[in-house]
Protein backbone atom coordinates (compact mmCIF):
# COMPACT_ATOMS: atom_id res chain seq x y z
CA UNK A 1 0.00 0.00 0.00
CA UNK A 2 2.87 2.23 -0.59
CA UNK A 3 0.91 4.35 -3.44
CA UNK A 4 -2.23 4.56 -0.89
CA UNK A 5 -3.44 8.17 -0.61
CA UNK A 6 -3.27 9.10 2.44
CA UNK A 7 -6.44 10.59 4.41
CA UNK A 8 -6.57 12.00 7.77
CA UNK A 9 -9.74 12.61 10.53
CA UNK A 10 -8.90 15.28 12.83
CA UNK A 11 -11.56 17.32 14.75
CA UNK A 12 -12.47 17.74 18.98
CA UNK A 13 -12.31 14.87 21.17
CA UNK A 14 -15.79 12.54 20.85
CA UNK A 15 -16.25 14.45 17.32
CA UNK A 16 -17.02 11.21 14.97
CA UNK A 17 -13.86 10.44 13.92
CA UNK A 18 -13.25 6.99 14.62
CA UNK A 19 -17.13 6.48 14.19
CA UNK A 20 -16.71 7.64 10.64
CA UNK A 21 -13.70 5.39 10.44
CA UNK A 22 -15.72 2.49 11.87
CA UNK A 23 -18.58 3.12 9.02
CA UNK A 24 -16.34 3.60 6.36
CA UNK A 25 -14.95 -0.11 6.94
CA UNK A 26 -18.03 -1.51 7.64
CA UNK A 27 -16.87 -3.07 11.04
CA UNK A 28 -15.79 -1.77 14.50
CA UNK A 29 -11.89 -1.32 14.23
CA UNK A 30 -11.21 1.71 16.18
CA UNK A 31 -12.50 1.81 19.81
CA UNK A 32 -15.36 4.30 20.20
CA UNK A 33 -16.28 5.95 23.64
CA UNK A 34 -17.47 9.55 24.58
CA UNK A 35 -15.34 10.12 26.93
CA UNK A 36 -12.67 12.32 25.10
CA UNK A 37 -9.45 11.08 24.87
CA UNK A 38 -10.37 7.50 24.06
CA UNK A 39 -7.84 7.60 21.13
CA UNK A 40 -4.38 8.98 22.19
CA UNK A 41 -2.33 9.02 18.97
CA UNK A 42 -2.95 8.28 15.53
CA UNK A 43 -3.72 5.38 14.47
CA UNK A 44 -3.63 4.13 10.86
CA UNK A 45 -5.96 1.84 9.10
CA UNK A 46 -5.72 0.14 5.25
CA UNK A 47 -8.98 0.45 3.12
CA UNK A 48 -9.40 0.09 -0.66
CA UNK A 49 -12.63 1.73 -2.22
CA UNK A 50 -12.77 0.64 -5.63
CA UNK A 51 -9.97 -0.65 -6.38
CA UNK A 52 -7.86 2.01 -4.94
CA UNK A 53 -5.96 1.50 -1.64
CA UNK A 54 -6.63 4.49 0.75
CA UNK A 55 -4.66 4.80 4.33
CA UNK A 56 -7.36 5.77 6.40
CA UNK A 57 -5.77 7.88 9.62
CA UNK A 58 -7.73 8.23 13.06
CA UNK A 59 -5.93 11.36 15.28
CA UNK A 60 -6.68 12.12 18.65
CA UNK A 61 -8.49 15.21 19.34
CA UNK A 62 -7.37 18.80 18.80
CA UNK A 63 -8.13 21.38 21.66
CA UNK A 64 -8.44 25.21 21.61
CA UNK A 65 -5.67 27.63 22.16
CA UNK A 66 -2.71 26.08 20.29
CA UNK A 67 -1.11 27.91 18.01
CA UNK A 68 0.02 25.45 14.74
CA UNK A 69 3.22 26.96 12.76
CA UNK A 70 2.14 28.16 9.39
CA UNK A 71 -1.74 28.50 11.03
CA UNK A 72 -2.35 32.29 11.73
CA UNK A 73 -5.66 31.45 14.04
CA UNK A 74 -4.22 29.87 17.06
CA UNK A 75 -7.37 27.50 17.71
CA UNK A 76 -6.94 24.06 18.28
CA UNK A 77 -4.05 22.11 20.18
CA UNK A 78 -3.17 18.68 20.40
CA UNK A 79 -1.54 16.17 23.25
CA UNK A 80 0.72 14.13 20.93
CA UNK A 81 2.35 14.62 17.81
CA UNK A 82 0.64 12.01 16.23
CA UNK A 83 -2.38 14.34 14.38
CA UNK A 84 0.41 16.74 13.58
CA UNK A 85 2.50 14.30 11.38
CA UNK A 86 -0.87 13.04 10.15
CA UNK A 87 -1.98 16.26 8.88
CA UNK A 88 1.49 16.95 7.19
CA UNK A 89 2.08 13.67 5.41
CA UNK A 90 -2.16 13.08 4.19
CA UNK A 91 -2.88 13.48 0.59
CA UNK A 92 -6.73 14.71 2.18
CA UNK A 93 -7.38 16.04 5.61
CA UNK A 94 -11.29 15.63 7.01
CA UNK A 95 -12.27 18.05 9.32
CA UNK A 96 -14.86 16.05 11.69
CA UNK A 97 -17.47 18.06 13.36
CA UNK A 98 -19.81 17.35 15.86
CA UNK A 99 -23.00 19.31 15.57
CA UNK A 100 -25.04 18.24 18.14
CA UNK A 101 -22.52 19.65 20.36
CA UNK A 102 -22.63 23.12 19.25
CA UNK A 103 -26.36 23.65 18.90
CA UNK A 104 -27.59 25.86 21.56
Amino acid sequence: MENAMKIALVGRPSSGKSSIINALLQEERCIVDETDGTTMDSIVTDWCFKEQPIKLIDTCGLHKNFSYPGIRSPEFIEPGMGTKKAIRRAHVVVLCLDAVRHVK
